[in-house]
């Protein structure tokens, strides 16, 4: 019931000769900026008045409206072939967007694995940051003046890896062989205290090319968290990881991603590259919190099997699809099939 395209396909009205693509010109257009901060903003009311303008001029002109709002800080982890000979780099943007400026310092631990600087997690206020940089004997580290200064969290085995809760700031999740971590950053004190919340999860046998283990928080709900544990199942928390629901209709489940609601719900939905108990291992959507699930892909649709899966907060049914090297797929709800394929 999905169409499918490339990311680099969603332009629409491009030339397709490049001597036609030569000879297009960019209209530029001033707006109004607004010189206060929309950090900590909660709705569309609380934006400056400036801001709420230049939206409005981004909904006439894309001819659509504009569902979600993110005016937290973005983070980029890359490597960087300009400095230390291909140096291990992370880079901040604020939400005044005026640009990317590379963290001062990396935490340390950084750059021992080849290829791989680990994983960065963002509050919810955009303000504190923790780094975990994988591998054996590697330490979570937090920092509250943008890459300046980083401080190991406490409470935390080495080698885990922290996520940041979507919705209350300052407060980060860690799943790490069986047991599930929740910690609170206490900017004032300059420390982070993780607590073991929980002991009751499995661990699964292996997670290769999978985000097994790799906890997904719900973008609107706070303490809502799902953690697919491969051949272990899928489990659900509503608590901030204190207990948890095992999904009993999941045998195998491999990525999981919390997107947006059904027009009319207030339920978020989730997507899944795994296996339901009698079905096959393949894309799926749920509604109602896995109490059903509906297959999204078919066999002819499968491409190896994703290694990330990533839902859009602000368009039901919109999936991304990281490919393991070979590209981003994106699909949406099928509105007609094509060439005679049925949903």
């Amino acid at each position: 019931p999905y169409v499918v395209a490339e990311i680099f396909t969603r332009i629409q009205g491009l030339a397709a000769l490049p001597a036609q693509q030569a000879a297009i010109e960019p209209v530029y257009e001033t707006l109004e900026g607004w010189p206060t901060s929309t950090r900590g903003a909660r709705s569309f009311l609380d934006l400056p008045a400036q801001a709420v303008k230049y939206v409005k001029r981004l909904e006439e002109l894309v001819e659509a409206p504009v569902a979600l709002l993110d005016v937290n800080a973005l983070v980029a982890l890359a490597w960087d072939s300009h400095v230390h000979h291909r140096a291990m780099r992370a880079w901040f943007r604020a939400n005044s967007g005026a640009g990317w400026k590379p963290f001062p310092t990396c935490a340390a631990g950084v750059g021992r694995i080849p290829n791989n600087g680990g994983k960065i997690a963002v509050d919810a206020s955009g303000t504190t940051i923790l780094w975990s940089p994988g591998g054996r004997g590697s330490v979570v580290q937090f920092s509250t003046d943008r890459g300046a200064h980083w401080i190991p969290v406490q409470g935390l085995p080495q080698g885990a890896t922290a996520y940041a809760d979507k919705v209350t700031p300052e407060v980060f999740y860690s799943y790490d062989h069986g047991a599930f971590y929740k910690g609170k950053v206490n900017p004032a004190h300059h420390v982070a205290t993780f607590t073991k919340v929980s002991s009751a999860l499995p661990t699964p046998s292996h997670c290769f090319r999978s985000r097994c283990g790799v906890v997904d928080v719900n973008w609107a709900k706070a303490g809502d968290l799902w953690l697919p544990l491969r051949g272990k199942g899928l489990y659900h928390s509503t608590d901030g990881g204190i207990h948890w629901k095992k999904i009993s209709n999941v045998s195998d489940a491999r990525s999981v991603s919390v997107g947006a609601a059904a027009p009319g719900s207030q339920i978020q939905s989730v997507f899944l590259f795994g296996q339901p108990s009698h079905g096959t291992m393949a894309l799926y959507r749920s509604d109602n919190n896995g109490a059903s699930w509906i297959r999204i892909n078919d066999d002819h649709h499968q491409y190896g099997g994703p290694t990330v899966i990533q839902a859009d907060p602000r368009v039901y049914g919109r999936i991304y699809l990281g490919m393991n090297g070979r590209g981003i797929i994106y699909g949406d709800i099928a509105t007609h099939h094509p060439r005679g394929d049925h949903p």
